[in-house]
């Protein structure tokens, strides 16, 4: 009922705001904004797994890594479905926590199939290379997976089989309208041994997922 009460408000407050005031359109925006996000996190049973960084700059969407935007972390939110005092965010890895990369940005995490551990990506510095590292879920067994002094390495992802897949400019083609470095398929064991690229692709390809039977 309340929620419905917010709802029916909101839309009271549309109907006789004028299309001329940009600032009341705005409030109404943000809180329409606020009250959708607050239905989807009421929607989990379960921690709300996230990433905190600058919102995105980069000259292009396939590029991102090249800039730097330091600050921030990864961090998992308990008890999403409580707006009370039980929705804490608790931090998995960032510059305070005892195992820690430091400052930097950190980026695209993601859960392991048993949700013990999270593999993501870590930029220390603005002319240093991304690389792939994996922590527990407590924040403990911090270790890099992917190392490199001229390749980015992003967007990993769990493998059923117990590889790493992610993308990697190793491929050392160029994008041809703009000559950054070409983000291909890649696998890893799951101790970091045994590179593989999977892609002969020539452009660059995007955040790697597996379907829901496995591939």
């Amino acid at each position: 009922a309340a929620l419905i009460d917010r709802i029916t408000l909101l839309e009271k407050r549309a109907q006789e705001t004028s299309p001329q005031d940009c600032t009341a359109w705005r409030q109404l925006y943000c809180q329409a904004r606020q009250l959708r996000a607050g239905i989807h996190l009421a929607m989990l049973d379960a921690p709300l797994l996230f990433v905190k960084r600058h919102p995105y700059f980069a000259g292009h969407i396939y590029d991102d890594f090249y800039t730097w935007h330091p600050g921030g972390g990864i961090y998992a939110l308990q008890a999403p479905d409580n707006p009370g005092s039980g929705r804490k965010a608790r931090p998995v890895i960032d510059p305070q926590t005892d195992q820690t990369l430091g400052g930097g940005v950190y980026r695209d995490p993601e859960l392991s199939w048993d949700a013990g551990r999270i593999v993501f990506a870590h930029k220390p510095a603005s002319d240093d290379v991304t690389s792939i590292y994996e922590v527990g879920l407590n924040g403990g067994g911090l270790r890099r997976l992917t190392e490199s002094v001229d390749h980015h390495d992003v967007a990993p992802c769990y493998l059923p089989d117990g590889r790493v897949v992610f993308l990697s400019t190793r491929a050392r083609a160029l994008v041809p309208c703009f000559n950054s470095g070409v983000a291909t398929l890649h696998t890893i064991n799951a101790d970091g041994s045994g590179l593989r690229a999977i892609s002969v692709n020539n452009v660059n390809e995007f955040d790697p997922a597996v379907l829901p039977d496995g591939r």
